[in-house]
């Protein structure tokens, strides 16, 4: 029997290969289940020593069923699918593969950017309507340039850093608001570090937040925000959608407080088909999309098995999201690359 049981919890089909490389040599199982119902789920953890979920949410009802559960492997920059504070409570590892979409995400957020300030959703419409007359450009909302216009960060974590290097070379100004980033991370990314979000929301030309989900973090940015930002402004977001209060951003929208929107998250994911953002000319729609490419699939399994061997092999992971669990856990070794 091997001495470790490893179960991939997986939304989509998925190459398992480049997890199974990075294992080689050590003594387990892998047991790949296509997921989407809860109960299922529940069913799948039990006897796991590791669980690898790919957007599969695991929540107190499920960790109750895991028995000898050692570590949660999720692919992504976020976990808010995961009960992390009851994991870590059980003394259960929760491990994320920050970096695996990076550059996706920050190409998505610029993206975003471009559509909403280029207009290019709404004048693909307008042309495919027969609008392209020779009064056309004299009805076209106005279109501010980028260079010299000031780029605003909620969050300056890494995506925000590699979005903030893609933004300065289009000639925007980039500053942002992060109260945990010491002062020289913002002399290293040449950006301005702002005391308060209030101050952003007024200086900035076009926002983009980046914040992860949590209790702290829920509907952080709202009425007063979206008030303090300038009429001519764009809000773009592919961080998390409870960060914002949606209802707060579509009054906004709607009064003309700030000029479009550019949303790759929402607050309740999949957005409804009546939600008033789907009826809004000034604001660009993706379907949490933002962290896709070619790539990621193996890039994010790879990562995972580097994680899974390092925990099979009695070592710490590289990139342990809850580490107070360290206090609930018997010593292990430091992680290591081989």
């Amino acid at each position: 029997m091997p001495k470790h049981r490893l179960v991939w919890l997986t939304i989509v089909d998925q190459d398992t290969s480049p997890l199974e490389t990075q294992l080689s040599g050590l003594d387990y199982e892998l047991e790949v289940v296509l997921l989407p119902e809860s109960e299922q789920t529940a069913q799948a953890v039990r006897g796991g020593d590791a669980v690898v979920s790919v957007g599969v949410p695991l929540r107190t009802e499920v960790l109750d069923q895991a028995q000898r559960l050692q570590a949660i492997l999720s692919q992504g920059h976020g976990f808010d699918h995961i009960d992390i504070d009851d994991a870590t409570e059980r003394g259960i590892m929760v491990v994320n593969t920050p970096g695996f979409c990076t550059e996706e995400v920050s190409n998505h957020a610029l993206a975003l950017l471009l559509a909403c300030t280029r207009q290019i959703v709404s004048l693909d419409r307008r042309m495919r309507n027969g609008e392209w007359t020779p009064d056309l450009w004299g009805r076209i909302d106005p279109i501010p340039p980028l260079v010299g216009q000031v780029l605003g960060l909620v969050s300056f974590g890494g995506i925000a850093r590699v979005f903030a290097r893609k933004a300065r070379a289009l000639g925007l100004k980039v500053i942002a608001y992060d109260p945990y980033i010491p002062p020289w991370i913002a002399q290293e990314y040449r950006i301005e570090l702002v005391p308060d979000l209030n101050e952003l929301a007024r200086r900035s030309d076009f926002v983009s937040t980046h914040v992860p989900s949590a209790a702290a973090t829920r509907g952080m940015l709202g009425e007063d925000f979206f008030g303090a930002m300038k009429r001519s402004a764009f809000f773009v977001n592919t961080g998390r959608g409870k960060t914002v209060d949606e209802a707060a951003l579509i009054a906004a929208l709607r009064e003309g407080e700030i000029a479009g929107a550019g949303l790759d998250v929402f607050e309740v994911e999949p957005l409804s088909s009546d939600s008033p953002l789907m009826e809004m000319e000034n604001v660009v729609l993706t379907p949490h999309s933002a962290g896709l490419s070619d790539a990621i699939w193996n890039r994010g399994a790879t990562i995972m098995g580097q994680e899974a061997a390092r925990i099979f092999r009695g070592e710490w992971p590289m990139s342990l999201a809850n580490p107070k669990v360290r206090d609930r856990l018997a010593p292990r070794r430091p992680a290591t690359n081989g």
